[in-house]
């Protein structure tokens, strides 16, 4: 399993540790309502996707989109 992810080229990115999965953990999610930046995933979601035969994959953005930053917001 890949956990680097992939560049706009898909080519693989460097590898990075592994992410624990804590979702057993007995822990809810109490933030789940916030919805800010909701915006710009919804015009990601409008981006144009088709087949890409160099990777074999279904439903690749036909323009690149990259999330160059993502910010955590503290706890409400």
């Amino acid at each position: 399993m890949r956990r680097g992810g992939y560049d706009v080229d898909f080519t693989p990115k460097k590898l990075n540790k592994d992410i624990i999965n804590k979702s057993g953990n007995g822990l809810k999610n109490e933030n789940s309502a916030i919805i800010e930046g909701e915006e710009i995933l919804e015009a990601m979601t409008k981006v144009k996707t088709d087949y890409n035969e160099i990777i074999g994959w279904e439903d690749v953005p036909l323009k690149s989109i990259m999330l160059i930053k993502a910010t955590l917001l503290p706890e409400e």
